[in-house]
């Protein structure tokens, strides 16, 4: 068992994250290491959550389900929270954020000019939350969950460990190999120890690595089957741009598409 912050960081950093066994020694350290801090934070019931998919071909998206989590078969890769298989449902707390999370896979091998289908759906809570959180002590928005809460006074103590875990967090794939192993790992790690505990957690909440002031949400799948309702769906003609302080930027290219109804009955979504 780690013991300190020392031994945790001198053990995450010897890890090999090319071997096959990475994760699996990443989520046991963090399973077991010294009294891991868990926090945890209600969102509203009301609140509104944006999930945004690229269009292919540009083809529109027909079903409820085209704008949800993924099948599991879908899932191969480490993302922020999820291991391959895993099913999560990602949203941001903006369309703006949502955007800029998933820009710097959508444009690569997109040359600057040219434009691109984006769609983006609203999904209100229609009951309370509670997830398990990474705060990040430079966003204000995040901090607000917990802010004026009875651990917020005691929050700064454990400073050094959250800007820690939130190295991994601030990072994506698409710039930084195997970072995902790494904060899935801890993921995953914090949702078991969540359980153990008998906290039911429906999901974790993070700092948004693009957007530093907004936030992302991943929800259980089953919690997003139970507690979110589909508002809007809209289409976005995006345009790149060339980059801006490292980051692609985009504007868009003609007015957003509104979906014309949503039919809750047969769960598809119908354009004209």
């Amino acid at each position: 068992m780690l013991t300190n912050m020392t031994e945790l960081r001198e053990f995450v950093n010897q890890v090999d994250l090319d071997a096959d066994d990475a994760y699996d020694r990443l989520f046991r350290a963090f399973s077991r290491q010294f009294t891991m801090p868990v926090l945890t934070a209600p969102i509203k019931a009301g609140n509104v959550l944006f999930r945004s998919r690229q269009n292919a071909d540009d083809s529109d998206f027909a079903f409820f389900c085209d704008l949800s989590y993924p099948p599991s078969e879908s899932v191969t890769n480490y993302s922020r929270a999820n291991v391959p298989g895993q099913q999560l449902f990602y949203a941001s707390d903006r369309f703006e954020t949502n955007l800029a999370e998933l820009l710097p896979y959508w444009v690569q091998g997109i040359s600057i000019g040219t434009t691109f289908a984006v769609t983006t759906a609203a999904w209100e809570l229609t009951n309370e939350i509670v997830v398990a959180m990474v705060p990040d002590f430079n966003n204000d928005r995040l901090m607000e969950f917990l802010r004026g809460s009875s651990v917020w006074e005691s929050l700064s103590r454990e400073k050094h460990y959250w800007d820690y875990i939130n190295s991994f967090f601030h990072d994506q794939g698409v710039y930084k190999r195997h970072v995902y192993k790494v904060s899935s790992a801890f993921s995953n790690a914090l949702l078991q120890n969540c359980a153990a505990v008998g906290w039911k957690v429906q999901g974790i909440l993070f700092t948004s690595a693009q957007d530093t002031s907004g936030w992302n949400l991943a929800l259980l799948p089953q919690t997003a089957d139970t507690h979110l309702k589909l508002v809007s769906v809209v289409k976005h003609l995006i345009r790149r741009n060339a980059d801006v302080n490292g980051k692609p930027s985009y504007d868009n290219f003609q007015t957003p598409i509104i979906a014309f109804v949503l039919d809750y009955d047969k769960r598809t979504i119908i354009w004209a």
